[in-house]
């Protein structure tokens, strides 16, 4: 689920080493999934039959890439009957401790499910996905996948199902608002009323340290289906109760880029520089209101950037030799 990953505000040290983490894990995955498409690719013209697929599968027994792919022939070929016979072998062959493949096949056999089955099976092999794997990572798939058949009946009931499940996870919550907004933008739905109460609810539920990342998403999500005003609103709510918060200045400086118009950037801007913060985090706005204007204003403008930059410095010259002709004077 892409809840914004460009916008992603980490709160602690602890979530940083978290996120950098889940980083290199992903790229480590996609490494690997580029060169199994590249050996499905070499062999394509090969792959005609099913004694070339078992041959490829035994030499990677452990790729769900390759096996979804063996499944996807069988139901081409052989219907869905042979289909579903080739996940459960690659359910039981595919190592137990290799999380992610065993989900990807998990996902196909949903897909499979959906799209050839009954919704009887469907939800047989919903249930079993549930035990087999992360019951939340399962919702999502389940969640995407109505969202592809734009099911917003099911999207929501599973929605709802997750927020009492996991009624701490700031991602569930933004999960079920994301989905309303996308509801709103594809059937034109009235949903003002219940996106209030469920950010109420959200609030009342989330722990205190979650209440700005549930906010900040929520206001990026409120720019990017539309409604700028509204995550305009939100955000200056988040910063008039944490003016230092710079991560937030600067998503809120990028969405006003994106979606706003020069002259509301430019005022923001200026708002950034007379910000009471420390001098690094101080030329940090300056760079990029220099860069801004740059891109987008005038020379006037570009200039009058740099007079004020510059009589930023020297206003802190001063500060700094008055505060050193004090701790002189206190000293004699």
């Amino acid at each position: 689920l892409n809840l914004d990953e460009d916008y992603f505000i980490q709160t602690s040290a602890k979530s940083v080493k978290k996120r950098k983490s889940e980083l290199e894990k992903f790229k480590k995955e996609e490494q690997i999934r580029k060169q199994e498409e590249n050996l499905l690719n070499q062999k394509g013209e090969e792959l005609n039959s099913e004694e070339a697929y078992e041959r490829i599968i035994l030499s990677n027994p452990n790729s769900s890439y390759i096996w979804v792919s063996y499944v996807a022939f069988n139901m081409e070929k052989s219907g869905i009957d042979k289909a579903r016979h080739t996940i459960e072998r690659a359910l039981k062959i595919i190592n137990f401790r290799n999380e992610n493949e065993k989900l990807n096949l998990w996902t196909a056999y949903l897909n499979l499910e959906y799209n050839f089955g009954k919704e009887q099976t469907l939800m047989r092999v919903f249930e079993r996905a549930l035990q087999a794997n992360s019951p939340k990572q399962v919702y999502y798939k389940m969640i995407e996948l109505y969202k592809r058949k734009k099911n917003y009946d099911m999207v929501e009931d599973l929605c709802k199902v997750m927020v009492k499940k996991f009624k701490n996870s700031a991602r569930v919550w933004l999960n079920y608002i994301q989905c309303l907004l996308e509801k709103k933008k594809l059937l034109n739905a009235d949903i003002a009323e219940q996106l209030k109460q469920l950010m109420k609810r959200a609030l009342q539920s989330l722990p205190k340290r979650k209440h700005i990342k549930l906010l900040s998403q929520y206001a990026i999500m409120e720019f990017k289906f539309g409604n700028s005003e509204k995550g305009r609103t939100t955000f200056e709510a988040i910063l008039s109760s944490y003016p230092k918060r710079t991560d937030i200045w600067s998503i809120y400086l990028d969405l006003e880029i994106k979606f706003g118009n020069i002259e509301t950037t430019r005022n923001l801007f200026e708002r950034c520089i007379t910000l009471k913060l420390k001098l690094s985090k101080m030329k940090f706005f300056f760079k990029r209101y220099l860069q801004f204007e740059q891109e987008y204003g005038s020379e006037d403008t570009v200039n009058a950037v740099k007079v004020k930059a510059q009589e930023f410095v020297e206003q802190k010259l001063i500060e700094k030799d008055n505060q050193m002709e004090e701790e002189e004077e206190d000293d004699e």
